[in-house]
């Protein structure tokens, strides 16, 4: 995981993912240390191995020797072995880039996944709404890492069309009372957000779904000639809901464990 230690003054840490979040914070935390820092992570520097006497080789030497610092200090020891050999902060930052984000041909063939996974977004019955978002915003910022251009209008709109039907009295709502050119994914989180928490949530009909799978996984544990006579009430149930007449004799039911196939004062589990 990348963490941010720029609260505490110090670079955002890379440890070998995410590098298209961490390119794009790293960039911003060497232009805060000054144009001529970023300068030369974008311009080649001969770094000679005593501080120079001229004033102005002597501030490019120093400028040189902080970016290099930045991105050291901005990286695991993992990663820091595979640029250990540098001599400029240029060639790191080369490097780093070549290695994550690769030639263009495998930019391109990433940006083509990952353009293939937000096309394909589609929200889950059981999953809630922010569940949901939080992976929509997961494939858009992949998306921009790799300095793909998202409008946020269509962010929007693929949101609204990937909703399960038990939005689309809200859908219906928001398309006749926001401009869906113009509306904002934090706006349209907060309604979506609030609109399942009055509802409660994920629908009624998948929380049972879920009880129900649960049950059946409990019961699987039970013996099986137990197995065999519950089902042999539930076919003795739906009888009775058909209206069938019934032949034979009708299955215990024990009054003080609820089991079958036994009477009370025989019940061996007292």
């Amino acid at each position: 995981m990348m963490r941010n230690h720029e609260a505490s003054g110090k670079p955002p840490l890379f440890d070998g993912t995410n590098f298209g979040f961490w390119k794009k914070r790293m960039t911003y935390y060497l232009m805060s240390l000054g144009p001529e820092v970023w300068h030369f992570c974008q311009t080649e520097y001969r770094a000679t191995s005593t501080l120079p006497i001229d004033q102005d080789e002597r501030k490019d030497y120093i400028a040189n020797a902080k970016a290099m610092n930045s991105i050291t200090s901005g990286i695991i020891d993992s990663e820091f072995t595979k640029i250990m050999h540098c001599n400029s902060a240029r060639e790191m930052w080369d490097k780093l880039v070549g290695l994550y984000d690769g030639d263009s041909k495998v930019k391109k063939a990433k940006l083509q996944t990952h353009r293939r996974q937000f096309e394909s977004l589609k929200m889950e019955e059981e999953e809630d709404i922010v569940a949901y978002l939080l992976r929509v915003a997961e494939v858009v910022n992949s998306l921009k890492g790799l300095d793909e251009k998202v409008e946020e209008s269509t962010i929007v709109q693929k949101v609204l069309r990937s909703l399960p039907d038990r939005f689309e009295s809200k859908i219906s709502a928001i398309e006749e009372s926001k401009d869906i050119d113009t509306l904002k994914m934090d706006e349209l989180h907060g309604i979506l957000t609030a609109y399942e928490m009055r509802k409660g949530g994920p629908s009624s009909k998948d929380a049972a779904f879920k009880a129900s799978k649960s049950k059946k996984g409990k019961e699987m544990n039970d013996c099986s000639d137990e197995s065999d006579m519950e089902s042999k009430l539930a076919q003795y149930v739906r009888k009775l809901k058909r209206g069938s007449k019934l032949k034979g004799k009708y299955p215990l039911i024990c009054f003080k464990c609820g089991k079958i196939g036994h009477y009370a004062a025989k019940c061996p589990h007292k």
